[in-house]
């Protein structure tokens, strides 16, 4: 995970939070009382994990 931020700030900030992890294609952890809840990942990144899931279903 390329970082962490409260969800109280991710409530705060999340328009320069997902410009950020979209354009430095990173990912970002939302934490709830220190428990990761939710991540955001880059378009691109999102991508890629489905076009993989993809090959994994047809070879399997």
């Amino acid at each position: 995970m390329h970082g962490c931020v409260s969800h109280h700030r991710a409530r705060n900030k999340l328009g320069a939070i997902a410009r950020q992890v979209g354009a430095e294609h990173r990912q970002v952890a939302i934490t709830h009382r220190g428990q990761i809840v939710a991540v955001l990942i880059s378009p691109a990144e999102l991508e890629e994990l489905e076009g993989l899931v993809a090959v994994l279903f047809l070879a399997a």
